[in-house]
């Protein structure tokens, strides 16, 4: 297998019609591979890990090792206010479980390729699963479930060399449809430390310096870029 500098940018559901396209212009190369039929998405089948590890291998083949790994995965409605007493199972299953059912696939079929020394691996998620937001609960859920896996994944194979971060945006950042979300009100209402929000140009800059040998420390943290709204934990 050879290498290449882009960073493989891994998406399902919603996410992958705002977030590629955004992430492309950051500068830096990135390969974008997401669900059957995402436009300009280098084709992955999230049904099965057999499925899944296939397509995965198929473009490590085409394409060689990437600098970076990063993963962002959404469900039918996850990005969709909902009161939570509307919910129904359906719902449910579509905006939570179904996408952290396909996160576990991924983070498989990347073990069954890379059992040792991967490429570094961020999962980008809203920062709104640290706080909460009204009527997103599936979103919230389904953030910090992303950001356990990401967790058990940095513990669990970390002496085989795997790095595995989380990386938290603003939701108004990670999706425009998030804008207007219910989130809580900031502790400062002057705004974010920085002055400014970093956006997913900061985000892949970051990925790439993260991705650096010297950052090989650097495992299982949970990063906020929100520009110091929160500065959490």
């Amino acid at each position: 297998m050879g290498s290449t500098a882009a960073i493989l940018l891994v998406t399902s559901g919603d996410i992958s019609e705002t977030l590629p396209a955004s992430f492309s212009r950051s500068g830096l190369p990135t390969l974008h591979a997401g669900d059957v039929g995402a436009a300009d998405a280098l084709p992955l089948r999230f049904a099965s890990r057999s499925l899944l590890e296939a397509d995965v291998a198929d473009i490590l083949r085409a394409h060689g090792r990437p600098a970076a790994i990063a993963l962002a995965a959404t469900g039918r409605g996850s990005l969709t206010p909902t009161p939570v007493h509307q919910l129904t199972d359906d719902d449910w299953e579509a905006a939570v479980q179904r996408p952290l059912r396909e996160g576990l696939f991924t983070y498989q079929a990347l073990h069954a390729l890379f059992p040792e020394n991967p490429p570094p691996i961020f999962q980008i998620g809203p920062t709104l699963g640290l706080t909460g937001a009204a009527e997103l609960v599936a979103l919230s859920a389904l953030t910090e479930g992303q950001r356990a896996l990401a967790k058990v994944a940095a513990r669990q194979w970390g002496k085989a060399g795997w790095r595995v971060n989380w990386l938290g945006l603003s939701p108004e950042i990670y999706s425009p449809r998030l804008a207007q979300a219910q989130a809580p009100k900031l502790p400062d209402m002057s705004g974010p430390a920085l002055g400014r929000r970093p956006g997913l140009a900061d985000l892949a800059a970051l990925i790439a310096l993260l991705s650096q040998p010297q950052a090989g420390i650097l495992t299982g943290s949970t990063l906020s870029l929100d520009g110091g709204d929160w500065m959490l934990p």
